[in-house]
C-alpha cells in the first residue's frame, strides 16, 4: 500500500498498541480556520475464500505477533458494550447445542442471528450503530456493528476468539454489474473474524447475509459464512473496539475507530470527512457479482490500518469545489430576485387565523416482530385427558374411556406464535435499559373449543429494567424455578409428568454478573395463577385469599460447558371456610437443574425436585390438596434427557420423565404415578423451516383403577420468522 498525506501543518504517523491500528496525528495550537488534510492511498484488493472452495484453507491473515497467547486472550475478553457469559453464555449454549467444533458453533450462531434479527434500514434504533449487545439482544434489529457485536459476544462466551473489522465498501446491496470505476463512499461497513483451530481465522458477514436475504438472494447468505463479497468489504481501515489513540485522547476510548476523530480543549469536536475511490482496472464479473463465486477482501482481524483519515483525490475535490461555487452563485441570484419582487408587491396580508392545535410527539419506542407458524398432527393409541394439552393418560376404568385402545387423532395450528419485543428510548430512565415482551399463541380453551376458532392466549407480557448485571422484571413470564424443559410435547412440556414450572404474573429481581460464574434470581408471583384452586368455592383463588404472593428463588452457576442451579418456592393458600377441618394449605418445592455439554454434539440435561401442594406449579400430577382429608399432597419427580446432534441440521434426544405423588396422600381414584419415555427428532429442512417427529410411551397409574397407557406420535412442521 502506498500512502500520501497532504497537510498544511506537521503530522506524524502513529500506531495504537491494542490492535496495531495505524493513524495520522496532527496537533494545532489555536487554530484560526478549518484545517483540511488530504490522504491518498493506493491498495491492491485481494480475495479470500476461506470456506468458499474445496481445499482452500485460511492463509492466516493475522500478523504473527497477534497470534501470541496474550493477543488471543484479548479477543476472548469482554468489551465495554460487548459482555460475555451470563445471559449471553446461556444463549450461546442453547443456539449451539450439539455442535462439536468451533466452526460449527459459530456457524450456528451465524444462522441464529440471520434468522432472528433484522437490518435497520431506516436507522430507527435508539442505539443504532453503537454495537450495544445488551440492547441488540432484546431489540433484534440494527446495522452491521450491532449484529456482529452480538455474534462476537456469543462466540467469546464459548471461548472462541472473535473480533470486529471495519472498512469502506465500494457499493451497496445489490452490487451493480459492472462495478463502478469511480464514486463516493457514504459510510463504513464491518464484519467479523473468528479463530478456528483447524481453519485458522475465518470471516463472516451476518449483516450482509440478512440484507441479501431481503434482496431475494438467499444463495449469498450461505456464502458469507467463511467468505466476503469483495465489492462490499473492499478496503480495511481499522479493527477492534475500545480504542485508545496515540497519543491518548482525553475523552476516553473510542467505541470504534473508523472515521476521523478530533478534540479541542480535551473535548470531542466534529471532524467532517469525504471519501471517494477510483479503480485503476475494471472489475471482473466475478468480482462484481453477488453470487457465491464472488470474491472477498483479504484482510487481517488484527491488522494494520491506514487510520480513519479521509481520502479524496485532488481532481475530484477540484470538481466538487466548482459545483459548490456554481450553487452559491445561483442562490445569490435567486435571493436578489426575491428581494426585488417583494419591493414591487409590497407587504403581504396576514394569513387567516387557524384554530389552535394540540401538539403531538411521535413515539420513539421501537418494536420488532418475531414468531413462527406451526402445524401439529398427533396420534394417541390411548385416551389422554386432552388430545392437544395432555397431562396424563386416562384409566381404562374411567367412564370417559369407552374401550381399551381407543385411538385419537388431532390436527391443529394452535402452537403458532406471535411476539413483539419492545425497547424504550435510551433516555427514558437514565442509566437503565428498558425493554419488554408481548407474546401470544392460540393454545387456549377446552378440547371442545371449535378448532376453526381457537382462543388467543397471552404467553408473556412484561417490562424489564436493566442496569449492568442487575435487572428488574414486572409482568408475566416463566417461573424462576425449574428453568429447563424436555424436548418433546411442546403443548404441555411434560407438565404434571415430571417437569415443574409455568408462566405467571410476577415481580423478579436478577443479578447475573459477567465477572462471576454465579447468578441469582428472586421474585414474588401470583399464587393459584395456574391451577385456579378454590377449595372453599367462594369465587376467589385460595392463593389470593391468603393475601400473600408465592416466593421463588434460584442460585445458579455456569461455566463454558455446563450450568447448574438450586431453587425452590413457598406459597400460602387459605380458605375462608374449613375444608375437611383445614383452613391453610401451604405449598413448597426444592429442586436442582443441570445442563452439561461435554462436546458440541452431546448434551445432558435434567431436573430433580420434591415438595407438596404443587398443582399450581404443574406437580403432583395436577393434584395439590386431598379434598377428603384437607391435607397437601406430597410429590417427588424430575426428568433426564440425553441429546445428540450428528449434523447442524438434525438433533435427536432420548429422555425419561416422572411425577410420583405419595400414595398415602392420594384419595381413592386419584393418580399415583405419571411417567414417560420419549424420543424426540427435529430436522431443519432449509432456511427457517424445520420438521419434527416425537414419540412417547406414557403410563399413568391410579389408586384403585387400572393403569392408563398411551403410545403418542406428534409430527409437526414449523417456520420461524
Amino acid at each position: 500500500m502506498t500512502l500520501e498525506v497532504s497537510s498544511p501543518v506537521p503530522y506524524r504517523e502513529a500506531r495504537e498498541p491494542k490492535f496495531g491500528n495505524r493513524m495520522v496525528y496532527l496537533h494545532v495550537e489555536k487554530p484560526q480556520a478549518p484545517l483540511t488534510v488530504n490522504v491518498r492511498f493506493t491498495v491492491t484488493r485481494k480475495a479470500v475464500e476461506v470456506l468458499g472452495k474445496p481445499g482452500i484453507t485460511a492463509e492466516n491473515p493475522v500478523p504473527k505477533d497477534a497470534l501470541e497467547s496474550e493477543e488471543v486472550r484479548r479477543l476472548l475478553e469482554p468489551d465495554k458494550k460487548v459482555p460475555i457469559g451470563g445471559r449471553y453464555g446461556q444463549i450461546a449454549h442453547e443456539v449451539t447445542a450439539g455442535k462439536t467444533t468451533s466452526l460449527d458453533q459459530v456457524h450456528a450462531i451465524f444462522d441464529h442471528v440471520v434468522a432472528t434479527m433484522q437490518y435497520d434500514y431506516k436507522k430507527e434504533s435508539p442505539k443504532y450503530a453503537q454495537g450495544d449487545v445488551a440492547f441488540v439482544c432484546d431489540y433484534k434489529k440494527g446495522n452491521c456493528s450491532d449484529l456482529h457485536s452480538y455474534i462476537i459476544s456469543l462466540a467469546r462466551s464459548l471461548h472462541i476468539p472473535a473480533v470486529l473489522e471495519f472498512g469502506f465498501p465500494l457499493t451497496g446491496i445489490p452490487v451493480p454489474d459492472p462495478l463502478p470505476k469511480e464514486g463516493t463512499i457514504g459510510g463504513y461497513h464491518c464484519w467479523t473474524w473468528f479463530r478456528d483451530p483447524t481453519q485458522g481465522w475465518v470471516p463472516l458477514d451476518a449483516s450482509d447475509a440478512r440484507r441479501w436475504l431481503d434482496s431475494g438472494k438467499p444463495e449469498v447468505r450461505d456464502y458469507l459464512f467463511g467468505n466476503l463479497v469483495l465489492a462490499r468489504s473492499a478496503v480495511v481501515m481499522s479493527c477492534g473496539r475500545d480504542i485508545t489513540l496515540d497519543p491518548p485522547q482525553k475523552a476516553g476510548p473510542l467505541n470504534y475507530f473508523i472515521y476521523p476523530y478530533a478534540e479541542a480543549d480535551g473535548k470531542p469536536v466534529e471532524a467532517k470527512w469525504e471519501l471517494s475511490f477510483r479503480r485503476k482496472e475494471a472489475a471482473s464479473a466475478a468480482a462484481a457479482s453477488p453470487a457465491p463465486q464472488a470474491q472477498a477482501t483479504s484482510s487481517s482481524p488484527v491488522s494494520s490500518s491506514a487510520g480513519a483519515a479521509a481520502a479524496l483525490a485532488d481532481p475530484a475535490r477540484q470538481d466538487l469545489q466548482q459545483q459548490i461555487d456554481e450553487l452559491r452563485r445561483l442562490v445569490e441570484e435567486q435571493r436578489q430576485e426575491i428581494a426585488q419582487l417583494r419591493q414591487q408587491v409590497g407587504p403581504l396580508p396576514a394569513p387567516p387565523a387557524k384554530p389552535p392545535t394540540i401538539p403531538t410527539v411521535a413515539s420513539r419506542e421501537r418494536v420488532s416482530v418475531y414468531g413462527f407458524l406451526r402445524l401439529d398432527t398427533i396420534w394417541d393409541s390411548g385416551a389422554t385427558n386432552n388430545s392437544q394439552t395432555p397431562f396424563f393418560v386416562q384409566s381404562p376404568s374411567s367412564p370417559n374411556v369407552t374401550r381399551a385402545g381407543n385411538s385419537v387423532l388431532t390436527l391443529h395450528p394452535r402452537l403458532t406464535r406471535l411476539g413483539l419485543n419492545f425497547a424504550a428510548p435510551p433516555d427514558t430512565l437514565k442509566g437503565y435499559n428498558i425493554t419488554g415482551k408481548f407474546e401470544m399463541d392460540w393454545q387456549n380453551g377446552s378440547g371442545l373449543t371449535p378448532e376453526s376458532r381457537p382462543l388467543l392466549r397471552i404467553r408473556h407480557a412484561y417490562l424489564q429494567l436493566q442496569r449492568g448485571a442487575s435487572s428488574l422484571l414486572l409482568g408475566q413470564t416463566w417461573d424462576i424455578i425449574s428453568p429447563l424443559y424436555p424436548s418433546p410435547n411442546d403443548d404441555t412440556l411434560m407438565w404434571n409428568a415430571g417437569n415443574l414450572g409455568d408462566r405467571r404474573p410476577q415481580i423478579r429481581y436478577a443479578y447475573d454478573p459477567t465477572t462471576s460464574p454465579f447468578n441469582l434470581a428472586f421474585g414474588v408471583g401470583l399464587a393459584s395463577a395456574v391451577d385456579n384452586q378454590d377449595l372453599d368455592t367462594n369465587g376467589i383463588r385460595d392463593g389470593e385469599d391468603s393475601g400473600l404472593p408465592n416466593v421463588q428463588m434460584r442460585l445458579g452457576w455456569k461455566s463454558r460447558t455446563a450450568s447448574a442451579g438450586v431453587w425452590g418456592h413457598y406459597a400460602w393458600e387459605t380458605a375462608t371456610k374449613m375444608v375437611a377441618g383445614q383452613g391453610s394449605f401451604p405449598g413448597y418445592s426444592i429442586g436442582l437443574d443441570l445442563l452439561w455439554q461435554p462436546t458440541a454434539r452431546w448434551d445432558l440435561r435434567g431436573e430433580l425436585w420434591t415438595g407438596q401442594n404443587l398443582s399450581d406449579f404443574r406437580g403432583g400430577i395436577g393434584q395439590g390438596v386431598n379434598p377428603t382429608t384437607g391435607l397437601p399432597i406430597r410429590s417427588s419427580g424430575g426428568w433426564v434427557e440425553a441429546g445428540f446432534q450428528p449434523t447442524r441440521l438434525y438433533r435427536i434426544a432420548l429422555g425419561y420423565t416422572l411425577d410420583s405423588p405419595n400414595v398415602r396422600d392420594i384419595p381413592a381414584g386419584g393418580r399415583t404415578r405419571n411417567d414417560a419415555i420419549y424420543l424426540a427428532n427435529r430436522w431443519r429442512i432449509g432456511g427457517n423451516t424445520s420438521v419434527g417427529l416425537n414419540y412417547l410411551f406414557w403410563t399413568t397409574q391410579y389408586k384403585g383403577l387400572a393403569t392408563g397407557t398411551d403410545h403418542r406420535l406428534d409430527a409437526f412442521v414449523q417456520h420461524d420468522f
